[in-house]
C-alpha cells in the first residue's frame, strides 16, 4: 500500500509555473494602473490649484496667478517678485501644456478668462481642463 502524504515534484512544479504565469500577466496590468494613477492624481493637483487661486482671490479681494511650465505648477499673487504661495513639481511622465496662455489669472472676483490645459501621459491618454470666462469655473474632460 502507498502512502500518498505529499505532492509529487511534477505538481509542484506545475503549481509554480501557473503561479509564475499569473504574475508575469498581473505585473503589466499593474504598471499601467500605476499610470493611470499618476495622471489621475496631477489632473485632481492642478484642479485644486485653480480652485485655491479662485478662492484666495475672492476672498481677499485681489488677483492670483498660476503659472504653469513643463516641470512645475506655481500660484502667487499678481505682484511682481512675490512668495509663491503653493507650489508643486509635475512628474516626468506627465506633460502638461496649456493652449491658451502659460499664466492663468483669476481677478479680485473669482473671475478668469478662458484658460486650456491638457495633461497627457506617455500612452497618449489625456485630461482636458477648461476655465470658464467670467465666472473661473472649472471644468474637466477627457
Amino acid at each position: 500500500m502507498r502512502n500518498n502524504k505529499g505532492f509529487t515534484l511534477i505538481e509542484m512544479l506545475l503549481v509554480l509555473g501557473i503561479m509564475l504565469l499569473i504574475f508575469a500577466i498581473a505585473i503589466p496590468k499593474k504598471q499601467g494602473i500605476d499610470d493611470d494613477l499618476l495622471l489621475y492624481q496631477t489632473v485632481v493637483e492642478i484642479e485644486n490649484t485653480l480652485k485655491l487661486a479662485r478662492h484666495l482671490s475672492i476672498d481677499e479681494s485681489t488677483t492670483y496667478r498660476m503659472d504653469i511650465n513643463k516641470k512645475e505648477v506655481t500660484l502667487r499673487k499678481y505682484l511682481h517678485n512675490t512668495e509663491p504661495v503653493y507650489s508643486f513639481h509635475i512628474p516626468e511622465s506627465i506633460e502638461v501644456r496649456i493652449t491658451t496662455y502659460n499664466v492663468i489669472h483669476f481677478n479680485r472676483n473669482g473671475a478668469s478668462g478662458y484658460n486650456r490645459i491638457v495633461v497627457e501621459n506617455g500612452k497618449q491618454e489625456r485630461y482636458i481642463l477648461e476655465t470658464s470666462i467670467g465666472t473661473g469655473r472649472i471644468n474637466i474632460s477627457r
